[in-house]
């Protein structure tokens, strides 16, 4: 991969991107769960190594990956538990599951969830610790179009209260200009950023980019950039 990619403290970042170029790939190495082959990656400023101590990053991925023996509430709860910290609010995974709508089902076990909701637990979850960077890899991509709808304006506004800086991975463009201050677009294998596009249409943005037109040619300008398959 050649990436070259700033995001700022705070900013709502989307990378779209084919099948193959590299995105999920990307993600992990800024979480640190794979290494990177070559190239330096800082994340907090500072050292790769130094930078992380002390510093949490969220990480939701498309499969909300709940442990099922667990509530909705004893899976937000979860990453205080494994990882915890002085600063930590103990009341702080009641509190992530009300915000995400699931007061109501916080004693449920994940099968007895539809598939929006296990993905509610799983945004609550990646934000229980107060992550200065969320990694979102295709997280609405599993559920159907009214609940992706809800969704994003759900992440906007959890977004908005926390103000982590938000990486996103989408094969979604629409979905990338309606959410993102800034759409990467990876291309080719291995994959590099062949252009970013700004979004500059003010918040809040509608739910389809029709009802706006100039977010439809900051979708095309993004669409363009993308190689030929």
């Amino acid at each position: 991969m050649g990436i070259t990619l700033s995001v700022g403290a705070g900013e709502f970042v989307a990378i779209a991107g084919r099948s193959g170029t590299g995105k999920t790939t990307l993600l992990r190495t800024i979480a640190g769960l794979v290494p990177a082959r070559s190239g330096t990656l800082h994340v907090f400023g500072g050292s790769p190594i130094e930078a992380r101590r002390g510093k949490r990053i969220g990480y939701v991925a498309q499969d909300p990956r709940l442990h099922p023996w667990l509530t909705v509430s004893e899976n937000v709860e979860l990453p205080l538990r494994v990882n915890p910290r002085d600063d930590d609010d103990p009341s702080a995974a009641r509190e992530w599951v009300a915000r995400v709508g699931l007061a109501a089902a916080a004693r449920h076990y994940p099968h007895e969830l539809s598939g929006g909701m296990r993905q509610r637990v799983a945004l609550a979850r990646a934000l229980v610790t107060a992550p200065e960077v969320l990694l979102m890899d295709e997280p609405l991509a599993s559920v159907d179009e009214i609940t992706r709808e809800e969704l994003r304006t759900e992440l906007l506004a959890l977004w908005a209260s926390s103000r982590c800086a938000v990486v996103h991975v989408t094969h979604d463009l629409d979905e990338a200009v309606l959410l993102a201050d800034r759409v990467g677009v990876l291309g080719g294998r291995p994959g590099r950023i062949v252009g970013v596009v700004e979004v500059t249409e003010p918040r809040p943005r509608p739910s389809r980019l029709s009802q706006r037109p100039p977010l439809v040619s900051v979708a095309d300008a993004v669409r363009a950039l993308l190689p030929a398959s």
